[in-house]
């Protein structure tokens, strides 16, 4: 059972906006370069795909993040 904060049911703990936004910006990320990521035999294009979308996504502006100690356990949980 979980928490409803904002509209959204969170499962046994609470995130913040920003880490929210964080999380829907890399999915969204995800989603652009699936297809293509998918078909690619080559596992290096497939590294570079999902580091220079995904995870550029994921960390736009972290050297600016204040980071909570759940916001870092989501981080090593989730992605």
């Amino acid at each position: 059972m979980g928490v409803k904060i904002d509209g959204r049911t969170h499962a046994g703990r609470l995130r913040s906006r920003v880490w929210e936004d964080r999380l829907a910006a890399a999915y969204g990320a995800l989603k652009s370069v699936k297809e293509v990521v998918r078909k690619a035999k080559n596992a290096r294009l497939r590294a570079h795909l999902f580091d220079s979308t995904v995870l550029r996504a994921l960390t736009y502006a972290s050297e600016s993040w204040a980071l909570h100690k759940q916001d870092e356990h989501g981080l090593r949980t989730e992605v």
